[in-house]
């Protein structure tokens, strides 16, 4: 049994959607160098669907002090074990992990992280099973939710 949930979510940025209002996996999965981080992974941020409030405090989220939606697209939920069961393929055998790290305001925050080094081709292949494992969207300002995207 894992000690993460069973699903996660991903917030949907402006333009995170194509012409035909599915996700676009170079805009919505960037692994991103953090400072700080003892061990080089690039990471994403998640909040992980634990709680009732985990869906709600993610579509809300509002940035800065402009006041607007941090996600005015909704949200992605992705399946955590369909992730898992894609990672056993040889070629995407490692290249995801993942953490729960709570911060101040975001008790469901987490991170998808990849290896620091991780080329290219590994960094599309852990954006492409992300993608391959949504099973659902939530509804941002700007839209309705939708079947998997």
């Amino acid at each position: 049994m894992s000690q993460y949930p069973l699903r996660f979510l991903r917030g949907l940025v402006a333009n995170s959607l194509n012409e035909n209002g599915r996700v676009k996996a170079g805009a919505v999965f960037q692994f991103q160098r953090r400072g700080g981080r003892s061990d080089g992974r690039r990471e994403m941020s998640i909040n992980w669907d634990d709680a009732e409030g985990a869906r709600v405090s993610l579509v809300t989220a509002v940035g800065g002090e402009s006041g607007e939606l941090k996600y005015p697209e909704g949200a992605v939920v992705i399946d955590r074990e369909e992730v898992d069961r894609l990672l056993v393929r040889p070629e995407s055998a490692g290249c995801l992990a993942y953490e729960r790290a709570k911060i101040e305001g975001n008790e469901y925050h987490g991170n998808v992280t990849v290896a620091g080094d991780a080329d290219s081709d590994t960094q599309q292949i852990a954006k492409s099973i992300l993608q391959l494992a949504i099973v659902e969207r939530l509804p941002g300002a700007r839209g309705r939710a939708s079947e998997p995207a």
